[in-house]
């Protein structure tokens, strides 16, 4: 396996000296075969991993173990990192409580949290008259939820 510029110079900025041959090694263990024999599939995934861990060899073998397994699951998670981080929304949101009779608030608007099953959580995001900050709205608590886990939605 060949890695991009790119991935080698992300390697050799967030790693240790001494670990850039071993990082090599382990993304090495990942191949077009396990990413739908896609070399753009097997790129996106090797970058989540260099920027999920953030410098720990220890996270990267675990995040390498599980593109192994699926290679879209370390795609997915960079991708739910991302939008946490980087949602114009995500520092206005506030959560009280975040089970059964809790809510968040954006902007002084509260949406209650409902407790669904064991550890699931659904937002609840009401229909009706149409709020002109209604679609703003949505698309941060739908990146709120993603953030938390897959057993958060918005209803």
């Amino acid at each position: 396996m060949s890695l991009s510029q790119r991935h080698l110079a992300k390697i050799k900025t967030g790693f240790p000296a001494g670990e850039v041959a071993d990082v090599i090694a382990e993304l090495g263990r990942i191949s077009t075969s396990e990413t739908m024999d896609s070399q753009g599939n097997l790129d996106n995934a090797i970058g989540a991993i260099l920027e999920l861990s953030k410098g720990n060899f220890v996270e990267l073998k675990g995040l390498v173990d599980a593109a192994k397994i699926d290679f879209r699951d370390v795609i997915y998670w960079w991708y739910l990192e991302t939008n946490r981080a980087t949602h114009p929304m995500a520092d206005e949101i506030k959560t009280v409580h975040e089970g059964r009779g809790g809510y968040v608030e954006i902007e002084g608007i509260r949406y209650t949290i409902d407790h669904v099953a064991e550890g699931s959580f659904c937002i609840q995001f009401p229909g009706g008259k149409a709020r002109k900050d209604r679609q703003r709205h949505f698309e941060a608590l739908t990146a709120f939820a993603e953030s938390k886990s897959p057993k958060w939605s918005i209803g």
